[in-house]
């Protein structure tokens, strides 16, 4: 067979037809119909989270490298369950197409773009029937459903359930990755976590969405204390860098380069990958609370660790540090334009294998710094404290 065929609208209704329909039931079958307490398509059956759908191709958070290094799709688990368990192909409907599909990324790619034609829900199934995914285009979001021993083979490829749920935590709070600058709409929010079992994580930044102004007393018991510690001279800020340390140069200005929408989708210019990288690592590891300070006066400002909420203008242009309430990294950036980010040894090594290694770091910085409007003494400040 080939890796992709289109099916006839005859030959899916008498072929196929009846295997959806015992999977998803007959009639149209959405996410939201699930909001009255109907938690599952199947009875019985258990319900996995699958972010963004299968049209949306090469997710850049599965995880992300930028050094040429395979990047896995997040579909990749689905594919390896099916062909664990033998199964040579599967059927996709959209609407009144349908598509036989072989359990392959090439044949993802190949029937991707024709699901882009409709912005509306589409089905995943095989004549088992013992599984199912309900793609959901308009919230970014499918979810894997299926008996017990398909659901065991899909939790062991796809990196057991905490790894889903803190994926589906950092995909939610994180808004498709940076790609919406709207949360899911709450009723909706609640459905998708009840329909895996889990509940809702909490919003950070005590629920505001982008930036917000702290008040004294968390001024004076979480930020002002940390600030203090990890930059004590504010005309020099880097004078305070831990010692042991890793430190890392960084292309341009948090507030108004790092912090760039574009910086967050895979292939959208400018990609600065180590700004990506330190916002990946940090929400994967569910640490949504970034304190933002400038040197060069008062004004503080906290917001989530998400690529759009950290473009405050305030802060633009001028000298200034964010830090998290752990103390174990710290981000500089300085009005000329450039900046360093320093932490503690096992967390930048994390940061800097997302981002390619240090070597791609290196020779990407370098090859910024030759052209960027920045002094070339804050350049060599910058480098000789990065080695």
């Amino acid at each position: 067979m080939d890796l992709v065929r289109s099916l006839r609208p005859d030959e899916y209704a008498e072929t196929w037809e009846p295997f959806r329909n015992r999977v998803f039931g007959e009639g149209w079958s959405r996410v939201v119909a699930w909001e009255k307490g109907e938690t599952s398509l199947h009875p019985g059956w258990r319900f996995l989270p699958l972010l963004n759908y299968v049209s949306y191709g090469r997710t850049p958070r599965f995880p992300y490298h930028h050094d040429g290094r395979a990047t896995e799709y997040d579909e990749a688990p689905l594919l390896k369950t099916l062909r664990s368990l033998g199964r040579d192909v599967f059927c996709v409907n959209l609407v009144d197409e349908s598509w036989l599909v072989a359990p392959d990324l090439a044949a993802l790619e190949i029937v991707g773009p024709e699901l882009y034609k409709y912005i509306v829900d589409f089905f995943l199934f095989d004549r088992h029937a013992d599984w199912g995914v309900l793609c959901c285009l308009p919230g970014l979001i499918s979810f894997v459903g299926g008996e017990p021993t398909f659901i065991d083979a899909y939790l062991h490829h796809a990196g057991g359930e905490d790894f889903l749920r803190r994926r589906l935590h950092q995909f939610d709070l994180g808004q498709r990755w940076g790609d919406e600058m709207a949360p899911w709409p709450p009723a909706f929010r609640e459905v998708v976590y009840r329909t895996c079992g889990w509940v809702p994580a909490p919003y950070p930044n005590q629920g505001e969405y982008f930036k917000r102004r702290p008040d004294e007393d968390e001024m004076r018991q979480r930020w002002i204390p940390l600030l203090d510690r990890l930059v004590p001279d504010r005309t020099h800020p880097l004078a305070g860098v831990v010692p042991n340390w890793t430190t890392l140069p960084l292309r341009g200005h948090l507030a108004t380069d790092g912090a760039k929408d574009e910086v967050i989708r895979d292939g959208a210019p400018p990609v600065l990958e180590e700004y990506n990288s330190w916002l990946f690592i940090l929400t994967g590891d569910d640490r949504w609370d970034v304190g933002m300070a400038a040197l060069d006066g008062d004004d503080f400002w906290c917001a989530p660790a998400r690529a759009a909420a950290l473009e405050i203008e305030e802060l633009a242009g001028r000298p200034m540090a964010a830090f998290g309430p752990e103390g174990d990294w710290l981000l500089v950036s300085f009005a000329e334009g450039v900046s360093l980010l320093a932490g503690e040894p096992t967390l930048m090594a994390r940061i800097i294998d997302d981002a390619g290694g240090l070597d791609a770091c290196r020779e990407r910085f370098e090859a910024w710094a030759r052209t960027a409007a920045v002094p070339s003494e804050r350049l060599d400040e910058v480098r000789a404290l990065a080695g």
